[in-house]
């Protein structure tokens, strides 16, 4: 499970990231060890100009018909570590570490449950 947990604590990393960076300015999390790994629940509030930037969190994260592969998952983590300016630019890479994602829109909220399955 310290693998797992290792990946997700990098997860929360990133997406503390974007989220500051489209101007949250409060970010509820909760992070729980289940027996076949982590679930990560992020809520946060935005800006109404930033609808975009959410989409494009939601198009990153949750890919429907998933299909994991162990050596690429490994390379996206060794990614994860590389920094850039732009908010999203790990977006992709947190998409891959996944094994499920949820994001739901509501008003002015985004909440995002994630799923990482225990290694």
């Amino acid at each position: 499970m310290n693998a797992t947990v290792r990946k997700m604590s990098k997860i929360v990393d990133e997406l503390m990231i974007f989220f500051f960076n489209i101007g949250s300015k409060n970010v509820q999390m909760d992070m729980r060890a289940l027996e076949d790994g982590c679930e990560l629940t992020l809520t946060s509030h935005y800006q109404p100009e930033m609808q975009r930037k959410i989409e494009s969190l939601k198009r990153f994260l949750v890919v429907e018909n998933k299909t994991k592969d162990a050596a690429m998952e490994e390379l996206f983590w060794e990614l994860a570590g590389v920094n850039s300016q732009a908010p999203e630019s790990q977006l992709p890479l947190v998409g891959q570490m996944l094994d499920r994602a949820s994001v739901e829109v509501e008003g002015d909220t985004v909440k995002l449950v994630l799923f990482k399955k225990k290694i």
